[in-house]
């Protein structure tokens, strides 16, 4: 029988954190990658969002821009 009683964010966060230490050494260097290109999907699909007229190279270049503005910000702390 299903809980029924939703989870909130803690008890996600939660469960995330239980999953990562699950994990074995080497499914956590293959998440890496993943995570990141479910980031990177997210982030592309912002940008369609935001600029609902612009091309997919005009996408791709804001997405190179944001990478690129966020390595400079990790740079200077």
């Amino acid at each position: 029988m299903p809980n029924p009683i939703p989870m909130g964010p803690d008890d996600l966060y939660l469960e995330e954190v239980r999953r990562a230490r699950d994990m074995s050494p080497e499914e956590k260097i293959l998440a890496g990658p993943r995570l990141f290109g479910l980031a990177y999907e997210l982030m592309l699909t912002g940008i369609r969002q935001q600029n609902p007229g612009c091309t997919e190279a005009e996408v791709a270049a804001l997405a190179r821009e944001r990478l690129d503005l966020q390595r400079t910000r990790e740079a200077c702390k």
